[in-house]
């Protein structure tokens, strides 16, 4: 590594470090160990995403294989022992104010008292929990968010029980299937010892649906994949009509068309999915306030089958196809395509992979967890933009791409697709 590459490293670091400091003098937040919320001004996001790629760089440059190895042996202990913290409820048992022993910690949770402290004290290496100077627990600012969200501790056991399994199990999946698309011939398969594909999998367990439900829940709240970007990244009230109709495939309980519906107040939203999705949806839970209630609709839909709603002005495929290899996908794009008006538009938001180095390290590196998972758990992937294009005209000849966004922070693209 050469001294002038350090020093770039170094100025990235310095500059970033400012903006933040800046910003959390301002906001009266210099001294109290402030966590930078997600819905700072995009500026100060990107300063953080800055110098955190830049430390990462930094941090990886500068090592050498046998640092390399034991580091990557540290993450693997502390996801497991978040993963045991996490199941013994040990992060809630630690106050959030003061703290508490080792010994009365242990009791609390009741566990031994030596595996507990070598646990705690591993996770402290990632700043997670502190140690008083009378050898006590106390939370940091990243410890103590865990103890208040359980969706974070759900994300935390969903990577160490399951994600990380199936990871373990590429070798096997390889070895045993090749080249197979089929949705039970993955990775997961072999890790939970099941001939069910994933989805399959959930509907017959029960504790698995609600841990990889709160896992969602807590991925989807990171700003990375936030619904702001669907709302505000795009253009709606330009390029819709007054009173226009987006059909919103594959939506769940909705939470995309709401989110929509209270910013874009003359669009109408029917929300398609299957029915023992459908029957979970509680709409008087949803704001009667602008309207919102009264412009969504919900619909009991199969996407593999053909699409009933043929005057839609835009069919909306979030977070869709990244689930589906490309046979499977084109199937979905078939039945939309065959269903839609000639002005109508198909907005597919998904991970657009970049070419290698052509974005933040960091940043990359999270997207490219999610293309493995996506192998890992159904054989599928994200896509390139080559991929989409691909895709696309092999769903209809008449497919075209007609812009790609990626708004500032997201790690989704939208992707809005016409007939030509």
């Amino acid at each position: 590594m050469t001294t002038t590459k350090l020093k770039d490293y170094a100025d990235k670091i310095q500059k970033a470090a400012k903006a933040l400091d800046t910003f959390q003098h301002a906001n009266g937040d210099a001294s109290d160990g402030h966590v930078l919320p997600v819905n700072d001004p995009h500026a100060v996001i990107e300063a953080r995403e800055a110098l955190i790629d830049a430390a990462t760089r930094l941090l990886q440059d500068v090592s050498e294989p046998t640092q390399f190895l034991p580091n990557l042996a540290v993450q693997g202990q502390q996801i497991s022992g978040l993963r045991w913290l996490c199941r013994f409820n040990v992060i809630s048992l630690v106050p959030l104010d003061g703290s508490i022993s080792y010994a009365d910690l242990a009791a609390a949770a009741k566990v031994p008292l030596k595996q507990l402290k070598s646990i705690v004290r591993m996770l402290m290496c990632a700043n997670f929990f502190a140690e008083t100077a009378s050898q006590n627990v106390q939370h940091t600012r990243l410890s103590a968010q865990f103890a208040r969200s359980e969706p974070l501790q759900t994300w935390a056991t969903f990577l160490a029980e399951d994600s990380i399994i199936m990871g373990l199990k590429m070798y096997e999946a390889t070895s045993k299937w090749g080249a197979t698309t089929s949705k039970t011939e993955t990775s997961f398969n072999l890790a939970l010892g099941t001939d069910k594909s994933f989805f399959e999998w959930l509907s017959t367990t029960p504790e698995a649906t609600k841990k990889f439900s709160g896992y969602m829940k807590a991925v989807t709240a990171t700003y990375g994949t936030s619904l702001e970007h669907l709302v505000d990244g795009y253009d709606w009230a330009s390029r819709l009509r007054d009173g226009a109709t987006v059909v919103d495939v594959g939506g769940s309980l909705g939470h995309a068309s709401i989110a929509l519906a209270r910013k874009h107040k003359g669009i109408k939203f029917i929300v398609q999915d299957l029915t023992r999705v459908i029957q979970n949806v509680d709409a008087t839970s949803i704001d009667e306030d602008a309207g919102v209630r009264e412009r969504i609709t919900f619909a009991e839909h199969d996407f593999f089958q053909p699409q009933p709603v043929k005057d839609a002005d835009v069919y909306l495929l979030r977070q869709i196809l990244h689930d589906w290899p490309d046979a499977d996908a084109t199937k979905i794009l078939q039945n939309i395509t065959a269903a839609m008006r000639p002005d109508a538009r198909i907005m597919i938001m998904d991970s657009a992979l970049p070419f290698p180095g052509t974005i933040g390290r960091v940043h990359e590196a999270q997207l490219r967890v999610r293309d493995m998972t996506m192998m890992q758990a159904f054989n599928a992937s994200e896509r390139e933009l080559e991929d989409w294009k691909r895709l696309l005209k092999d769903a209809d000849e008449r497919l075209e791409l007609e812009s790609v966004e990626i708004p500032t922070g997201s790690h989704l693209a939208i992707l809005v697709a016409r007939l030509k």
